[in-house]
């Protein structure tokens, strides 16, 4: 899980259920996008560090706009169709409803965008991209290191939420 992608194709404007910034417009081979017009979290799922991180923006979606998705899957294949293997498993990505997708740290301010006060955060993250893209690079690097600083009792609850969010049907009624 290394490298930033982040293409030319425009991600919708900021409406108050999506991020604004660049990305790649994708086209699932199953002809859909999105996940029932959530913003898809495509991730390692086997990786401790990963299930963990996705775990800690589920709590903090409360609107429910994020569905985890975990790499592999055919969900996650139909996705991220017009990349190649190496790509898929290179980072994780946020995908859109519209089929919009950022990846690996050019998806940090999208997906804090989403979530309740992450306008500023999100907003600084743009201003450094350089620093963001290498610090979520590092992380990924050092990702055994990093997560053998998770408790197993975190990991186990991240496991949980991550199961429940990923439930046809969470979408909370509006």
């Amino acid at each position: 899980m290394s490298g930033s992608e982040q293409t030319d194709a425009p991600s919708p404007a900021r409406t108050g259920d999506g991020p604004t910034g660049a990305g790649s417009r994708t086209s699932p081979s199953d002809g859909s996008t999105g996940t029932c017009g959530r913003w898809s979290v495509v991730y390692d799922g086997g990786c401790g560090l990963c299930r963990w991180s996705v775990a800690l923006l589920l709590r903090r979606d409360r609107a429910r706009l994020l569905a985890p998705v975990a790499l592999g899957t055919p969900r996650a294949d139909a996705l991220l169709a017009d990349l190649a293997p190496y790509r898929r498993e290179a980072s994780w990505h946020l995908v859109g409803p519209d089929g919009t997708r950022l990846s690996a740290g050019a998806a940090l301010p999208a997906v804090l965008e989403l979530l309740p006060h992450g306008r500023l955060p999100a907003a600084l993250l743009r201003l450094i991209p350089g620093p963001a893209d290498r610090g979520y690079r590092w992380v990924v690097e050092h990702r055994s290191l990093v997560g053998r600083a998770i408790p197993a009792s975190a990991r186990r609850r991240a496991g949980v939420l991550i199961a429940q969010r990923s439930r046809p049907g969470d979408r909370l009624a509006s």
